[in-house]
């Protein structure tokens, strides 16, 4: 893991604070650098302030349902990666917070202190890869810019043959009728 990785924010929303603390426990003794929330509003305030946060969110907070922060944070056209914690048997709404947008979900359970770490520094690792992939095709576009910026200020039209294609097209110019 890249040292860029480790200073995201991971925030715990979650409103069982025994739990929340278990995760927070947990993300710490994998260098994970985490804190707790438990209301909504805090969620949303701290998002906001720094969006490169990934956000661990439970089902229900002690102000709104995890679905709710996501609306609102969409609503204010602010895109977080999260992570939905689900009960177990609540699989439906893991598969709702899925189509809003979640990049995996980790159901309560045995094996939890195994898995949040597993599941929380891959999906750190795709945020990792988007950031990166976005940044290269903003280079990519300002060199195709510059590179247009150059062609257009060219007073006459430039070819650039290899010299295979001028050996071809001279032998079918000599070439006998």
């Amino acid at each position: 893991m890249t040292e860029k990785s480790t200073q995201t924010d991971i925030i715990i929303a979650e409103k069982d604070h025994d739990f929340s603390r278990l995760v927070l426990e947990t993300l710490k003794d994998y260098g994970l650098h985490s804190m707790r929330l438990f209301t909504g509003k805090d969620v949303i305030d701290r998002v906001a302030e720094n969006p490169d946060s990934l956000l661990l969110l439970g089902c229900s907070l002690q102000d709104m349902t995890g679905s709710q922060v996501i609306e609102i944070l969409s609503g204010k056209n602010i895109s977080v990666p999260f992570i939905p914690i689900i009960g177990p048997g609540d699989e439906k709404a893991a598969v709702e917070l899925m189509e809003m947008g979640a990049k995996n979900y980790i159901i309560k359970g045995t094996g939890l202190t195994d898995i949040i770490p597993l599941v929380v520094k891959n999906v750190l690792r795709g945020f990792e890869w988007e950031k990166e992939a976005a940044e290269a095709e903003d280079i990519l576009q300002k060199k195709s810019y510059l590179n247009q910026i150059i062609l257009d200020r060219m007073p006459c039209v430039t070819l650039l043959l290899e010299s295979y294609t001028i050996r071809v097209r001279l032998s079918l110019q000599t070439r006998p009728q």
